[in-house]
């Protein structure tokens, strides 16, 4: 029997320095990997590493002012769970490619969206939770 993977905690990011530079570090997991930075994404040739080419995803939530949403990500080669603070939202930076991601959030009815990771680009994907 496999043991059941545990979610992997995200930190909390603000918009405002997802979408821009920012003195503070961003920080996301992706593929066993954190991602660090304070620079925006600035074109594709800049955005290759180890061979992949990276993209990333801002994720925002309205309708709840706190709590632990738990997004499920699904791609073509990459799957995983992770946990982010709905009142800060979070950036993904992930391969390029579809993602189905499901979000869950603790009285609030699940969301599906579809994702789509460009090498290079920064898609905000805005997110309204609503109660059950």
């Amino acid at each position: 029997m496999a043991a059941a993977r545990r979610p992997t905690r995200v930190l909390p990011l603000l918009l405002a320095c997802a979408l821009s530079a920012c003195s503070s570090a961003r920080s996301a997991r992706d593929a066993g990997r954190t991602v660090s930075g304070t620079s925006a994404m600035v074109g594709c040739e800049a955005s290759v590493k180890d061979g992949a080419r990276l993209g990333r995803a801002a994720l925002t939530f309205s309708g709840a002012s706190s709590g632990e949403a738990t997004l499920r990500i699904e791609g073509e080669a990459y799957k995983s769970t992770v946990l982010v603070d709905v009142a800060t939202g979070t950036v993904l930076e992930l391969a390029e490619g579809t993602y189905q991601v499901r979000i869950t959030v603790s009285g609030y009815r699940a969301v599906e969206r579809s994702v789509s990771v460009v090498c290079g680009k920064e898609s905000t994907v805005a997110v309204t939770l609503n109660r059950r």
